[in-house]
């Protein structure tokens, strides 16, 4: 039962990561390059959207799916879905297709300006929620490791 509220509280998580990060980006606001193109930290929230997508199947393959290696699997599934959405925007892992944003490629991270609206709102909720993804993950596996043997 406790196992069951951990995974319901990190679908809940995942599914807050998948809709803060594309409604709080600069994009959201209105902020483009000179090109019309949007900025990397819309590239970010696309990322980060997907992984929030992992998370909510994770949770929820947890939720419904009775065995013991299963929870386990997804739950080191969700912890490093939390731990990229972490490291991807601030291209510690760079992701884009290698040409440069001013002459139309794209690439995962954040604006330059701190006072642009993904360093002022998506990220540092974004933490907030990789934090808790990270958290209920790691309380999940304990449990799940310490737990009955069975199921």
């Amino acid at each position: 039962m406790k196992n069951k509220i951990i995974s319901v509280l990190l679908l809940i998580a995942g599914i807050a990561m998948t809709a803060i990060p594309l409604n709080t980006d600069c994009a959201a606001h209105g902020h483009f390059m000179k090109n019309g193109q949007p900025m990397g930290c819309h590239y970010s929230a696309i990322g980060l959207t997907i992984l929030g997508g992992v998370v909510i199947v994770a949770a929820l393959l947890a939720i419904f799916i009775k065995n013991r290696g299963v929870s386990i699997v997804m739950y080191l599934l969700a912890a490093v879905a939390a731990v990229l959405g972490y490291l991807i925007p601030r291209g510690i892992i760079k992701i884009g297709n290698g040409v440069p944003m001013k002459e139309g490629g794209w690439m995962c991270g954040v604006c330059k300006s701190p006072d642009m609206a993904c360093h002022q709102s998506m990220m540092p909720i974004m933490n907030i929620v990789l934090g808790v993804v990270l958290a209920l993950s790691i309380i999940g596996l304990i449990m799940r490791f310490l737990g009955r043997r069975e199921g």
